[in-house]
């Protein structure tokens, strides 16, 4: 099964915890770092967490990299998979 590793992240960006999460394929992974998300808005240690992001060795792969955007690490991201609950 696939392994993945979800990035819980703040409205800044910044890493607040990551997950690793094994899953039959990126749908199922998807749907529990959501899960995951959500959890981590409801508690009092996280109730900064803003956005998800799935990685799968060295390649994003939720949300999809958009093809005119710029790697992480160059300080550009995309907001379209901010969860709005």
């Amino acid at each position: 099964m696939p392994e993945y590793r979800a990035y819980v992240l703040d409205e800044h960006d910044h890493i607040l915890f990551p997950i690793e999460i094994v899953e039959e394929d990126l749908s199922a992974a998807v749907h529990l770092g959501l899960e995951v998300l959500h959890n981590a808005q409801r508690g009092e240690l996280y109730s900064g967490a803003q956005y998800i992001e799935l990685w799968q060795g060295a390649k994003r792969v939720f949300p999809p990299q958009k093809p005119d955007s710029q790697p992480h690490s160059e300080g550009r991201r995309y907001r379209d998979y901010r969860d709005e609950r």
